[in-house]
């Protein structure tokens, strides 16, 4: 994660073998400090070192925590002892034991805070927020996230502002706010450029590309996200290259090309796999999954889910085995056991509010309520439809609300109560324009537009379809086209 400055000497050994084992390290791997120093002017410090290095490449990350800890004993700089605990941290998180990552990264603040060594300190700080962020911690992550930011603003620190920029960023794309996450990374990118902090260039690209596609801008997305591949592969960072190739993957996804996406995500796949970095296989098992859903190859989706999900428990990452279970509901609904669906949505809303991912809790409510709908129950959809709103609100995450309310608005529909239905669509819309976020603003246009069709306002009707057709057709976004399509020809057919 974010590097801590030294001059490491000569020793160019210790120096290969960390670099080989940084590109099997997250991409912000934390720097070696002055251990390669210490351990270099000590032959079974070396020994121990580089043995542990080597397990890192080999993807033998137990045992090269097993080393490391072996080699805390014998160190005596509290710098070599902050490197020490940073890279427990990191073959802690590739095994996805999130909450034994965070562990090391305290052990190791504490000891930076302890010297006074504000540059460790803020790195930690950094490294944290950034593992509740994937935990769904937002509040937590954003908190230590500004403390860090204060600290490297304060030691003119331009690569650890520009990752904290990232990583703000990457917050503000979780709550919705579309513009301020695209704002950040800009900055991050020009600061990232002026400095010459290359991984910080290619994770601004990275996220840009994923920002882009969150806008529904996919002819945008597209070059971020290859530029950012292609530097990942210059510098070596083999989680980046496999992050890069899941983002292109839902890249072709979005755009329909389900045999290119399902290429990209086997390719990560691999890498994870070559890494032992369970968490991204768990990650990319579920992508492959999503691939074969889309196809209507069911059994082959439950096969990959259900194996993302026994995963995501092996290494105790409760957000992703939420998010495995909603994944099987959508199987189960689609099959018409409804009853299981709803099942496994229930489960999924207990874990992510266990575990106070508020977010998820929400859009797993959305999914109890449009089971619910099915079933015919509109009181008990509404419910669960209006609490995951009040939640989004909460929480601020505009884009959630919008689409609870798209889905409200539904319901209005099915019960015969048009005018309140028109009413959520029109609030969602003005969210989903207000936000800049264009997949949404199709929906609640094209929800607006069919309505006014139902009830014979053609003019009306018409208008709406075709401003949503429009989008559509230029974002090149294929799912719903074809109905709008349909519609549209129905439409301008009886004016004629």
């Amino acid at each position: 994660m974010k590097k801590t400055k030294s001059d490491h000497g000569d020793h160019s050994d210790l120096q290969q073998a960390w670099q080989h084992a940084k590109n099997h390290l997250p991409i912000l791997t934390a720097n070696s400090g002055s251990l390669l120093d210490t351990c270099a002017q000590d032959e079974t410090k070396s020994k121990g070192l580089k043995a542990a290095l080597e397990f890192i490449s080999q993807a033998k990350h137990i045992k090269a925590i097993r080393k490391i800890e072996e080699l805390l004993k014998v160190l005596k700089e509290p710098s070599d002892t902050i490197s020490a605990n940073m890279l427990i941290s990191e073959c802690f998180y590739n095994l996805g034991r999130l909450t034994d990552s965070l562990n090391a990264l305290q052990k190791a603040f504490v000891v930076a805070a302890s010297q006074g060594d504000n540059i460790a300190m803020a790195s930690c700080l950094s490294n944290q927020s950034m593992i509740l962020l994937i935990r769904g911690e937002l509040d937590e992550a954003d908190r230590l996230l500004d403390k860090a930011q204060k600290i490297f603003k304060q030691e003119d620190e331009k690569s650890g502002e520009a990752f904290d920029l990232i990583a703000k960023g990457l917050i503000m794309r979780e709550w919705g706010r579309l513009e301020e996450a695209y704002q950040n990374c800009i900055a991050a990118l020009e600061l990232s450029k002026e400095v010459d902090y290359k991984v910080g260039v290619a994770l601004s690209l990275s996220h840009l590309g994923t920002i882009y596609r969150s806008l529904g801008e996919m002819d945008q997305a597209l070059p971020s996200h290859l530029e950012a591949l292609d530097l990942f592969r210059k510098i070596g960072s083999l989680h980046g290259e496999a992050e890069e190739l899941a983002n292109i993957g839902h890249n072709h996804r979005d755009r329909g090309d389900l045999e290119k996406a399902k290429n990209f995500h086997e390719e990560s796949l691999d890498i994870h796999r070559q890494m032992a970095f369970r968490l991204g296989e768990a990650n990319q098992l579920s992508n492959v999954g999503l691939i074969h859903h889309s196809r209507g190859n069911l059994d082959t989706a439950l096969k990959f889910y259900q194996k993302a999900l026994e995963l995501h428990r092996e290494v105790g990452y409760r957000r992703g085995e939420a998010a495995d279970l909603v994944n099987i509901g959508l199987i189960f609904r689609a099959r018409g056991n409804l009853d299981k669906a709803l099942q496994a949505y229930q489960s999924a809303s207990g874990i992510d509010r266990d575990i106070g991912y508020r977010r998820g809790e929400a859009e797993d409510l959305v999914s109890i309520g449009l089971i619910y709908r099915v079933q015919g129950d509109f009181d008990s959809a509404l419910q669960a439809l209006l609490q995951a709103l009040e939640i989004h609100k909460e929480i601020h995450f505009p884009r959630g609300e919008a689409a609870a309310l798209g889905n409200i608005g539904l319901i209005f529909a099915d019960r015969g109560a048009l005018d309140e239905a028109l009413t959520a669509y029109h609030e969602a819309l003005e969210i989903d324009r207000r936000i800049g976020y264009r997949q949404g603003e199709v929906a609640a246009l094209g929800n607006i537009g069919l309505l006014y069709k139902v009830v014979g306002q053609n003019e009306l009707a018409l208008q709406y379809l075709q401003e949503a057709y429009s989008i559509q057709d230029t974002l090149n976004l294929p799912y719903g086209k074809d109905v709008f399509e349909r519609a549209i020809r129905e439409l301008e057919k009886n004016q004629n």
